[in-house]
C-alpha cells in the first residue's frame, strides 16, 4: 500500500518511495464510541448506539539515509495550519481523506531516525480519490457527458443502467451514504424541476420558471449544501429559495439508487447529470 500526503499547495510527500518510508500506520481502522442505555427492568444494556467521530491518523517513518537534508525536506511540506489530504492507494483502489497535521516528532536516537506526524481528519470516512474518476450518471437528455469538469475522464466508465428517458439506477459502491452534485442544463424553457431518489422517498423541487440556457447546480453534500443557478455560464447566484416544501437534500444510499427527474416540459427540456464520491469506513 502506497501512503501520500498533500500539502495544500498541492506538494506531496510519498511515504512508500525514497529514503523516507513509512513503517506503521495507526488509525486507518474504523473506530466508533459505543453508547448503552441501561434499563430498570432488564439486565443488561436495554439499547446500543454507535457514533463516529474525528479521526486521528498516525504515521511513523524510517529515515534509510544519514543525510538530514531530508528531513529538512519533509518539514518544508509538512503544513500544521493549512488543510491537506491523505491519499491511501492500493492494488484494487484509492481512497483518501481531509487532514490537518496536528504534530510532528523526529527522534534522532533511533537507529535509523524516526519520525512520527500525527494527523487529525475531520471526517470519520475516507472517499474515492479525487485525482480518480467521481461515480456519476447521466439522468437524462443527450448532452452533459463530457460538458462539465466533474464528470467522466478519459479512462472511466459510467455506474448507471438507463431505465428510461428521465432515470438511472445510481451505483454506490461505498459502505456509506454519500452527498451527490446534480447538474442540470434547460434545453428549453421549463417550470417546476423535480429531481428524488425513488428508493427513499426523498426529493428536491424547484419551483418557477426556467430558462433556456441556464444552468442549475445541486449540492447535497455534508457541509456544501445549496442550489445555485447561471444563465451565462459564469456567475453562479443562490437560488435556494425556490426550492418546493417538502423537499430535501437527499444522499445516495450504499448499492442502487433509483434516481428520476420530472419537469412540466418533460424531460425532454432537461440534460441532467449526477456525480458524487463514494466515502468508506476503513482502507
Amino acid at each position: 500500500m502506497r501512503v501520500i500526503y498533500e500539502n495544500s499547495r498541492g506538494t506531496q510527500a510519498d511515504f512508500s518511495r525514497g529514503v523516507i518510508r513509512a513503517v506503521k500506520i495507526g488509525g486507518t481502522s474504523a473506530y466508533a464510541v459505543i453508547n448503552s442505555s441501561e434499563s430498570a427492568f432488564f439486565y443488561g444494556a436495554d439499547s446500543v448506539s454507535s457514533s463516529l467521530g474525528a479521526r486521528r491518523i498516525t504515521v511513523t517513518l524510517a529515515v534509510c539515509s544519514k543525510d538530514t537534508e531530508c528531513i529538512s525536506a519533509l518539514n518544508s511540506i509538512a503544513e500544521t495550519e493549512e488543510k491537506g489530504r491523505l491519499i491511501f492507494i492500493t492494488e484494487d483502489s484509492t481512497k483518501e481523506t481531509a487532514c490537518y497535521l496536528e504534530k510532528m516528532t523526529v527522534d534522532q536516537d533511533s537507529d535509523p531516525v524516526k519520525i512520527t506526524m500525527t494527523f487529525v481528519c475531520p471526517s470519520p470516512f475516507f472517499e474515492s480519490a479525487s485525482s480518480h474518476m467521481e461515480s456519476g450518471a447521466l439522468l437524462c437528455g443527450t448532452r452533459g457527458m463530457l460538458e462539465f469538469d466533474w464528470e467522466l475522464k478519459e479512462d472511466g466508465m459510467i455506474l448507471s443502467d438507463f431505465t428510461d428517458e428521465d432515470s438511472a439506477s445510481v451505483v454506490n459502491n461505498g459502505t456509506f451514504s454519500s452527498g451527490c452534485i446534480i447538474t442540470v442544463h434547460v434545453l428549453r424553457q421549463t417550470e417546476s424541476i423535480r429531481i428524488g431518489n425513488a428508493d427513499t422517498g426523498e426529493y428536491i423541487e424547484l419551483d418557477g420558471v426556467w430558462n433556456s440556457g441556464s444552468t442549475i447546480k445541486i449540492d447535497t453534500r455534508h457541509g456544501s449544501k445549496g442550489v445555485e443557478c447561471t444563465e451565462n455560464g459564469v456567475d453562479y447566484t443562490d437560488v435556494i429559495s425556490r426550492l418546493k416544501w417538502g423537499s430535501a437534500f437527499f444522499s445516495l444510499i450504499p448499492g442502487v439508487n433509483r434516481i428520476y427527474v420530472r419537469t412540466s416540459g418533460g424531460a425532454e427540456c432537461l440534460s441532467a447529470y449526477i456525480s458524487f464520491r463514494e466515502r468508506y469506513e476503513g482502507i
